[in-house]
């Protein structure tokens, strides 16, 4: 008696149901016994996927907030320091040295005096608009070399120490931007807003104090289009 080993494939590709046949001489075909039958497996059943439970879907939403929070970290890492608007690279901005405190602002009146020079300060403040806009174009005086012969530029954030903002309410001034020129000995001989409307004016007015050396104060004429000796 021979065992057949095969299950019989249909047209459609599926196994056939028949069960396995001994042959018996003479060609026929006895039915096996219940107990030898092979039987074709049943389907498998689609595994049933189980609901999150509340705790590990809590813990999932931790990972990823985690993730993403060193995800931020590591790019802000790679992004470069911001650059306060006062310390940007505009031209001529390279020659203006920056006081931060009154006792800088001293010795800078001890250097002005021992190298012969006048002094040209701009007072102003981090959160003040105004300042903002005229900084490129105040900025742009300081790049003349011609004017650098005879001034030498500095720059002071008032909101960075009350001793400077003490320091100028002490000389009279009540807004910012504002603009102070020093002789070399130290005298004041020009004090004027230096907003963004005005930068033309003083930067006139920067030739006008060079080329009268021996006037000792300038002011902005009545009808703020120009910077006079006053006699």
């Amino acid at each position: 008696m021979l065992l057949n080993r095969f299950c019989d494939i249909t047209a459609s590709g599926t196994v056939g149901r028949q069960p396995l046949a001994v042959t018996r001489a003479g060609g026929l075909k006895t039915p096996l016994p219940k107990r030898l039958q092979l039987r074709s497996a049943a389907p498998e059943a689609t595994p049933v996927v189980e609901a999150p439970s509340q705790q590990s879907d809590a813990g999932f939403r931790q990972q990823l907030e985690n993730q993403m929070e060193r995800q931020r970290a590591q790019e802000a890492q790679e992004q470069p320091a911001r650059v306060p608007w006062w310390n940007k690279p505009v031209k001529g901005a390279e020659h203006f040295k920056e006081i931060t405190n009154v006792q800088e602002l001293q010795d800078a009146f001890s250097q002005s005096q021992a190298s012969g020079k006048s002094m040209a300060i701009d007072f102003f403040a981090g959160n003040c608009p105004s300042c903002k806009a005229a900084y490129p174009k105040l900025s742009s005086i300081a790049k003349d070399p011609k004017l650098r012969e005879t001034f030498n530029f500095y720059k002071a954030n008032v909101q960075e120490d009350q001793t400077l903002l003490w320091w100028i309410k002490r000389n009279g001034v009540t807004t910012i931007p504002y603009f102070l020129v020093y002789s070399a000995e130290g005298a004041q001989v020009l004090g004027t807003t230096a907003s963004f409307k005005r930068m033309p004016v003083i930067k006139e007015g920067m030739y006008t104090i060079q080329a009268n050396p021996q006037a000792k104060k300038f002011a902005m004429n009545p009808e703020k289009t120009k910077i006079e000796a006053v006699h």
